[in-house]
């Protein structure tokens, strides 16, 4: 992390000519001791949207709370990068469990734009429980590493699982699916007669502890046969990447049963929180030429007078 500070500050100095790819660490001290740290890094590659972590604590503070402190190193962190970006929005993540560091989140205008549940191989002794069953891999599916040939392919499922809101403070290019480590993520592909599709797709997000976080994310419309490719998809994840954790969304029912059926099991929630700069714009010239609505009508005069509507009245009294 050290290092990669290092390698922050001098794209710093480069100005607006190279955009800030490194993450930085912000230390709080007492009496010249660290007592908790947050680290900050950008989550698209054009660095208009940046990631927060969830401010640790080392040890407890003496002259100070520990929410104070927490608040302090989000507000000195944004700052920084106010400072040395061009941020217009920020993301960050919070256990809903927390109640300390979501009522800060909300204090600083942070807003809940998403709800994951985060799934976890069940670990038995030294040696993860897997798959029960193995699955028949069916015909005309493939499940290919994300690089870039395929990563446009992946990205409408992306934009189909987030709301608009969501995706306008992420402001993500498909490009952007390439940050974190492409190596643990893919795609799973239909072939059609016609052109390839995407079903499903898993992204790498990031680390935490020694987990690796997976992001599940699939078409709007059920698959069944994800029910027998994802298993076999997570077993050989888990084989290669060690500790891995799986998010998914909270309203995806499909999705948890079948990680409940395969010995995944649930962590807990996860809130995506985010604020942003981002305003609504007008165009004052379209509604600049505002006209009551008699001047409008006004213009609009018949060639011929109008004719009486004829009378039913003389009908009536005979």
């Amino acid at each position: 992390m050290l290092f990669r500070g290092w390698l922050a500050s001098f794209e710093r100095n480069l100005g607006v000519f190279y955009p800030i790819r490194q993450p930085s660490c912000l230390v709080a001290l007492e009496e010249l001791s660290p007592i908790g740290y947050i680290i900050v890094e950008p989550f698209n590659r054009r660095g208009t949207c940046w990631s927060l972590s969830t401010p640790e604590i080392l040890h407890e503070p003496k002259s100070s709370g520990e929410i104070n402190i927490r608040k302090l190193l989000i507000k000195r962190a944004l700052d920084f990068v106010n400072s040395n970006t061009n941020a217009h929005s920020w993301i960050m993540r919070c256990p809903t469990n927390d109640v300390d560091q979501r009522a800060i989140a909300r204090e600083l205008g942070f807003q809940p734009l998403k709800i994951f549940n985060q799934w976890r191989k069940e670990i038995k002794g030294d040696i993860q429980s897997i798959c029960p069953y193995k699955p028949t891999w069916p015909v005309n599916l493939e499940w290919q590493k994300l690089n870039r040939k395929n990563a446009d392919i992946l990205w409408p499922l992306l934009n189909s699982n987030y709301s608009v809101h969501l995706r306008q403070i992420l402001d993500l290019h498909w490009t952007d699916l390439l940050n974190n480590n492409p190596a643990f993520s893919g795609v799973l592909i239909s072939k059609g007669a016609q052109r390839k599709s995407a079903i499903a797709g898993i992204i790498n997000r990031t680390n935490q502890g020694d987990y690796k976080i997976l992001e599940i994310i699939r078409d709007v419309a059920w698959d069944q046969r994800l029910r027998d490719t994802l298993p076999t998809i997570i077993n050989e994840l888990s084989n290669t990447s060690g500790k891995i954790s799986i998010e998914i969304s909270r309203e995806d029912e499909h999705l948890a049963s079948i990680l409940r059926e395969n010995n995944l099991v649930e962590q807990g929630e996860i809130i995506l929180f985010g604020k942003s700069t981002w305003r609504k714009q007008f165009n004052n010239k379209l509604i600049s030429d505002r006209r009551p609505l008699e001047s409008m009508l006004g213009g609009l005069q018949p060639q011929n007078p109008p004719l009486p509507s004829p009378s039913i009245g003389r009908n009536l009294l005979k």
